[in-house]
């Protein structure tokens, strides 16, 4: 396994370890089996010297076919590459991805953000890149942040540390298309934001973010 070497800006270094494996997320059985359409790529990065976890990850991938943009089997080469015994879990991850529906209620006033997709947002595919929708979810945050819509956080988002961040992905955007993101902080735990991201009155992306109350050490340089 990689073993990275990070700086902090406090100029110490932490050396970490990334582990990864693939399976199939709902029955823990590896990708090599036939007739499957998806994958899960689980990533754990832990502290080198006290096996503390850091970070983990876990994303549901799915094969598509380019010209259809619908899902296809994973290919036989796929299939036989990754064809090894049954995984287990790296971490305590759930046993399975939630379906495509949004369980937050999003009400009318609720504080809302538009956008406009740019060319440079694109992947490989021609549409919006995942990474993105993140992006301009933590702008639209910081935005209603610094209007003084959300309670406790009330500066750039970026200064609290992302504790965890679930996306599930809905429908797709592409260059010009312009999106209307809603935003919502739990009544129960301020902690936890959510955001609805709509094309033309439809929803593409739901994200829940949960956030640090604890402001990062701003760099002193």
């Amino acid at each position: 396994m990689p073993v990275v070497t990070v700086l902090q800006d406090d100029a110490d270094t932490t050396k970490v370890m990334v582990e990864g494996q693939m399976y199939n997320f709902d029955d823990r059985t590896e990708p090599g089996k036939s007739g499957g359409k998806s994958y899960v790529w689980n990533s754990v990065i832990k502290d080198a010297e006290t096996q503390a976890v850091l970070l983990e990850r876990a994303v549901k991938l799915v094969a598509a076919d380019r010209s259809l943009r619908k899902p296809t089997e994973l290919p036989k080469w796929f299939r036989h590459k990754y064809s090894a015994p049954k995984l287990n879990r790296l971490n305590n991850l759930p046993d399975g991805l939630r379906s495509k529906s949004v369980s937050a209620e999003f009400p009318k006033d609720c504080y809302q953000w538009k956008t406009k997709i740019r060319y440079s947002d694109l992947d490989y595919y021609m549409h919006t890149h995942q990474s993105v929708y993140t992006k301009l979810c933590l702008d639209a945050v910081t935005s209603a942040a610094l209007s003084g819509k959300l309670q406790h956080f009330v500066t750039d988002i970026c200064f609290y540390p992302i504790e965890s961040v679930d996306i599930t992905f809905i429908g797709e955007s592409f260059a010009e298309d312009e999106l209307l993101i809603s935003i919502l902080q739990s009544k129960d735990d301020c902690t936890i934001l959510y955001c609805l991201i709509e094309k033309e009155k439809k929803t593409i992306a739901y994200l829940e973010f949960r956030l640090g109350l604890t402001t990062l050490s701003k760099s002193k340089y």
